[in-house]
């Protein structure tokens, strides 16, 4: 007996379906982090520098810091641009600013309110602290996500109306000689 062409594509649908659901039901650890060059980042890292991006430079009328992806410049920067002895200071950094955020907070900073991170972050800024690994890493981050969001395409077009090389020429200057 022959199968009949329905009971065949329903099988071929059946083993399919199984076949792509089978991988998430292994409790195999998945890399769930941007994958960079020369450094391994997990997602709560990542989840961690978002939050202090938003926190520093959050969304209103116009877009923050997370909107316009200043956290993965941080991230492609630090990459692309550090040396390795930068790179495991920043992680470092990251991991002891994660640790002692918990402790102050009582929870995670991604899982606290605007209030509560930004009261953490200005209770950083005016500390100082016996830890420079902390001090540093918030510092360099700080830098960065400034630094990527004011040279962001939306920042640039919007707000400080960028203007290409070779700007305007203004010939009122005198020239003393």
């Amino acid at each position: 007996m022959q199968p009949s062409r329905r009971r065949l594509l329903k099988q071929v649908l059946f083993v399919s379906v199984g076949y792509s659901i089978i991988p998430s039901c292994l409790l195999v650890p998945q890399d769930s982090g941007i994958r960079l060059k020369h450094i391994q980042v997990t997602a709560d890292q990542e989840m961690l520098l978002a939050s202090i991006a938003d926190t520093l430079i959050p969304s209103d009328d116009a877009p923050g810091a997370k909107a316009t992806e200043s956290d993965l410049y941080v991230w492609k920067i630090l990459d692309d641009c550090s040396k390795e002895k930068d790179q495991k200071l920043f992680l470092k950094g990251l991991n002891e600013f994660g640790k002692i955020a918990q402790l102050k907070l009582g929870k995670f900073f991604t899982n606290a309110t605007v209030v509560e991170r930004e009261r953490f972050l200005h209770m950083l800024n005016e500390q100082n602290s016996d830890s420079t690994v902390l001090l540093d890493f918030y510092q360099n981050a700080k830098k960065r996500i400034i630094q990527a969001h004011t040279g962001s395409a939306y920042f640039l077009n919007n707000i400080q109306q960028y203007e290409q090389i070779p700007a305007r020429f203004h010939g009122s200057v005198l020239i003393k000689s």
